[in-house]
């Protein structure tokens, strides 16, 4: 399964090791709009031909989805996954985040998969929500506006959507040791739906 990343580029691997150890033919493509986040990505991910870096922001999806990068990359008449994780969160505009996974969606051929993850303040206390808008207050983000599982549903219209449906992250599939604690309040619900 080929997967089209648009997400904050931290963490140790960049699932490199993930993609090589599960399946290693899989192609990905990082996309961010941040030209520090570009170059680290691109020097960490030099090596494997099946992973490309690319700018782009995913206020204008359309512009990633034709970019002929990732036309060449990927065949889209087979199932693809498009991973839209910890950002919808900082569209303050409604009708621009639906905007953004209908194209998505409609991208997808049949068979693909849209995974989101998005901050969701009623699952922490309002101590820590104020410091996380504080946060993204300092950010080049518009700010942040907390979704919760009723609000996100609708962005997967006419997908199945995957049980267990729009839940704390740390409720997706969770192994009995990986998530000791509260998954209440993780504070980002996540969901997987599969385009019939």
């Amino acid at each position: 399964m080929a997967r089209i990343y648009d997400y904050f580029l931290g963490g140790k691997d960049n699932f490199p090791s993930d993609r090589a150890a599960i399946a290693p033919d899989a192609r990905v493509a990082y996309v961010d709009n941040d030209p520090i986040v570009l170059v680290h990505a691109r020097a960490l991910l030099a090596d494997p031909p099946e992973t490309i870096v690319l700018e782009g922001g995913l206020r204008r999806p359309k512009e990633i989805l034709d970019d002929p990068q990732i036309r060449d990359h990927f065949d889209f008449t087979q199932p693809i996954a498009i991973l839209v994780l910890a950002l919808l969160h900082s569209f303050t505009d409604e009708d621009s985040v639906r905007g953004v996974t209908a194209t998505l969606r409609d991208a997808l051929p049949s068979g693909g998969y849209l995974v989101v993850s998005h901050a969701y303040s009623a699952t922490i206390d309002e101590d820590k929500a104020d410091e996380v808008r504080s946060v993204y207050s300092k950010t080049s983000a518009d700010g942040i506006v907390h979704r919760g599982p009723a609000a996100l549903a609708p962005h997967f219209d006419g997908m199945e959507l995957l049980e267990p449906g729009v839940v704390p992250v740390e409720s997706w599939r969770p192994r009995d040791d990986t998530y000791p604690g509260d998954p209440s309040r993780s504070g980002y619900v996540g969901a997987v739906a599969r385009k019939p």
